[in-house]
């Protein structure tokens, strides 16, 4: 990828975060572009960030981590712990790959690679032998993350348990949250989460502060933006 600074001989892990909001109309677009193919949003998502990724990189086959909650069986649903596994998911793509194509393509590759979930990613890195550096992660130093949220807020129950929103309070994609939320960390080089809850969303990017600069990450967000907007007026016009 095209780096702000030299990559460090042994990473850090310092990081930082920026969103960018997605319009309302575009979001109702994707959603629509989804069902149209079949396939999920977040297939469109990673859809467009391959694209973003290629115009940068112009790399014709990539690798992008995509993490799982890990809590597809039912013991594990109420269990108290951190179970995310990294899955790889390889994406082809060249100057005359059409994002319809492109969706199609990265849906079958999740679907098959979700289908191998269990599968360890500490396993599959020592079955692949990579070599390994102190500067980048094994297999992939890019993810792709799509998270949905319930609607939180305006809700009020009397269930025992954590406690819900006021009805006046904005959901978790708040900006006040974001204090929370926003570590100074970065395990990869860039994850980016296409973050989505009650009709709302956003792309937040979080990045390696020792490779990128916070110019360059709002510059990667109006790329995105704009290949979001690109991909649903395309469809909408196409559906007219």
């Amino acid at each position: 990828m095209p780096f702000d600074h030299k990559k460090p001989d042994v990473q850090s892990y310092r990081g930082a975060h920026a969103h960018m909001g997605i319009d309302d109309d575009v979001l109702a677009g994707l959603h629509s572009l989804a069902r149209a193919h079949n396939a999920t949003l977040s297939s469109v998502g990673m859809a467009l960030f391959s694209a973003m990724l290629y115009r940068l990189t112009r790399q014709e086959d990539l690798v992008i981590g995509m993490g799982v909650a890990g809590r597809e069986k039912t013991e594990t649903e109420g269990l108290i712990g951190f179970f995310v596994n990294v899955l790889p998911i390889r994406v082809q793509l060249d100057a005359d790959t059409e994002l319809d194509t492109l969706i199609d393509k990265i849906h079958v590759n999740l679907t098959e690679a979700l289908d191998r979930q269990d599968y360890p990613f500490d396993e599959l890195v020592r079955a692949v032998a990579p070599k390994r550096n102190t500067n980048r992660q094994p297999l992939v130093n890019v993810v792709f993350e799509y998270q949905r949220f319930g609607a939180l807020g305006g809700e009020e129950t009397t269930q025992p348990g954590l406690p819900m929103l006021a009805p006046d309070q904005p959901g978790i994609l708040s900006d006040k949250m974001d204090a929370f939320v926003d570590n100074a960390t970065a395990k990869h080089d860039v994850i980016l989460f296409l973050q989505e809850e009650d009709g709302k969303a956003r792309f937040t990017l979080e990045y390696d502060t020792d490779l990128f600069d916070s110019e360059t990450m709002q510059k990667w967000l109006g790329f995105l933006t704009r290949f979001a907007a690109a991909a649903a007026q395309s469809h909408t016009n196409k559906n007219a």
